[in-house]
């Protein structure tokens, strides 16, 4: 498996470890769908350690995000490279998704009220 399921102030993270194509891309679509069954409607997705994304992944990520916000869920996204910032603007989807620049502000997003420690 190529995806890292971690935990933090109630937002689940999975943490991508590869490049998106088709393969990674239903693992990433079953994966949330197993968190949204368990109870977990805030994800985050960590795309750190990611270089490249095709299309399908980004169909996938707006369907599962589409499907997250039925149960007033959100999917946001973080450590989005230059090049994956560039694809999600040519796509015209960097609008629909909240981008942080790391996981950890991505998670902080869902509780703005929450101090820092």
């Amino acid at each position: 498996m190529s995806l890292k399921l971690t935990q933090k102030d109630g937002v689940t993270i999975i943490t991508l470890c590869s490049d998106m194509d088709m393969e990674e891309a239903v693992e990433v679509k079953n994966c949330i769908a197993s968190v949204v069954e368990g109870g977990g409607y805030q994800i985050v997705l960590d795309f750190s350690r990611v270089q490249h994304i095709n299309s399908t992944g980004i169909g996938i990520l707006a369907e599962r995000l589409h499907y997250l916000r039925t149960y007033a869920g959100d999917l946001r996204l973080a450590g989005l490279n230059p090049y994956l910032q560039h694809i999600f603007e040519l796509t015209h989807v960097r609008s629909v998704f909240r981008m942080y620049a790391t996981p950890a502000e991505a998670v902080q997003s869902y509780h703005p009220y929450m101090v820092a420690a």
